[in-house]
């Protein structure tokens, strides 16, 4: 009888550990699972179309990430009262203000290459992208193939230069509250002087087609969306 009793908690024994076994197993599968499957957060421009104030974006984002300062266009030394967020990193991204003195009145959001506290360099990349499928950083004819139609911009190298003039009808057409500018970043290539004054200078303009733009193959540095009252 003795055996009987020993043999049945020796086989419950086993179940037991089988059982915890098991369930350890499922468990660190379901937490695998869940890292792997965890969704990244996509940031779209647009989505902060609906914001109303600088506050909004306080209680949305947390204070030690959105701060009031200034937003500059070219060679303005003044510049704009505006809200940055996520200063120097990839999320980095500017609201302007029609009410700039109360901060409220979304007008436009700015999205640039960002710059490090531990250089002056700009770098084009960011986590923000529109809709349409546009980013920081992409090149003239990863735009081209969205836009499925050749374009046209102003002149490179100057302050104002490098906006997109006129999409042409193609797929980009449809935002007319976007804006996009495009800067030389390619040092390596080298023009001819008749290819430079092609593709450089204020009061020209340039398709997406010509040979030497396409030698630079300029990069998207900033990226504007306006919102409509």
């Amino acid at each position: 009888m003795r055996k009987v009793h020993a043999l049945i908690g020796l086989s419950l024994f086993i179940f037991s550990c089988k059982n915890q076994n098991n369930q350890e197993s499922n468990s660190k599968t379901k937490d695998s699972l869940s890292t792997v499957q965890q969704p990244t957060e996509k940031l779209y421009v647009e989505d902060l179309l609906n914001i109303n104030s600088h506050e909004d974006l306080v209680k949305k984002y947390g204070q030690s990430n959105v701060v009031k300062d200034r937003f500059f266009y070219g060679d303005d030394p003044i510049g704009t009262p505006a809200t940055i967020m996520f200063r120097g990193s990839d999320k980095e991204i500017t609201i302007e203000w029609r009410d700039t003195v109360n901060y409220k009145d979304l007008q436009s959001i700015n999205v640039r290459g960002y710059t490090k506290t531990d250089t002056s360099m700009p770098i084009y990349v960011s986590q923000w992208k529109t809709k349409t499928g546009l980013s920081i950083g992409m090149s003239l004819n990863e735009v081209k193939r969205l836009n499925n139609k050749d374009f046209t911009i102003g002149g490179l190298g100057w302050d104002y230069g490098g906006g997109v003039i006129n999409w042409n009808g193609g797929n980009l057409s449809k935002d007319s509250n976007m804006s996009l500018i495009f800067a030389d970043m390619n040092a390596n290539v080298q023009l001819t002087e008749k290819e430079q004054n092609q593709v450089y200078g204020e009061g020209v303009q340039v398709s997406s087609s010509n040979q030497a733009l396409q030698k630079l193959n300029p990069i998207v540095s900033a990226i504007f969306i306006s919102k409509r009252r």
